[in-house]
């Protein structure tokens, strides 16, 4: 499967000797270098803050390769044979060193209300930021999200670079990834789903048991007759009377 001149990106890419394929928009690259736009939205988000924890994003703080992320096609992982398998995304990622040091991965977005760029998350990893911080200049850099996944596709060799859950660490093809994990997320329901319709039904039979073992104590003839007499000793107790002194609890007979 080829994805080479399958998707036609939009001109004003900046230079592909830094950034992976895609289009970079000249916006989202003035929100990224301006010290008034990421990186101060940045601080304002993710820094220290009154409780003194988070990034001290300062004067050192940079922004690296800017890359178009993009996504498999619903197509592609219903089973589609089509020979696109990846789209673009309304996202860009920004790998964020503070000292030269990397901190974390900051993802743009232009937002459809405004459409303004805005950061859209910022996910402290040093690792990721590193890991997305040099894309070949002929892969696309694809985000498997569910999984939490970076991958980047070249000459039909998926390569992954930050696993997330998916379990691939090797480089394999796009199909092949499909089979191993995007046809099994697709139809596998939630992980933590099952204990809790489980632990429901257990619930439901636990309760219905009960139910039926205190029916059939109450409706047991022997159960009542002793209930009967517990009761008249119970009360002859509080009178000082024997049980037998008690008195009776039915009306006498009238004679004959």
């Amino acid at each position: 499967m080829t994805v080479v001149g399958a998707l036609v990106l939009s001109a004003g890419a900046v230079d592909p000797a830094w950034a992976s394929q895609g289009s970079i928009p000249a916006v989202v690259s003035s929100y990224a270098s301006d010290p008034a736009g990421l990186r101060a939205r940045l601080k304002d988000l993710f820094g220290p803050g009154t409780g003194g924890k988070g990034i001290t994003f300062g004067d050192t703080t940079k922004v690296g390769q800017l890359n178009r992320a993009f996504a498999f096609t619903a197509e592609f992982i219903a089973g589609s044979t089509s020979d696109h398998p990846v789209k673009l995304t309304n996202v860009w990622t920004a790998p964020i060193t503070v000292a030269d040091a990397p901190v974390g991965l900051a993802t743009i977005w232009i937002n459809p209300q405004t459409e303004e760029p805005e950061l859209s998350d910022f996910v402290a990893d040093p690792s990721t930021a590193k890991a997305l911080s040099d894309i070949p200049a002929d892969a696309y850099l694809i985000a498997d999200e569910p999984r939490h996944a970076w991958l980047t596709l070249a000459a039909d060799v998926l390569t992954v670079i930050v696993p997330g859950t998916s379990g691939v660490t090797a480089a394999t093809t796009v199909s092949d990834y499909r089979t191993r994990v995007l046809s099994v997320g697709a139809t596998n329901a939630p992980v933590d789903s099952q204990p809790a319709s489980q632990g429901a039904i257990n619930s439901i039979v636990i309760v219905s048991v009960a139910v039926l073992l205190i029916a059939a104590v109450l409706l047991a003839p022997g159960w009542r007759a002793r209930r009967r007499k517990s009761s008249v000793d119970d009360a002859a107790d509080a009178s000082g009377e024997s049980p037998s002194q008690a008195p009776p609890t039915d009306p006498p007979a009238a004679a004959g």
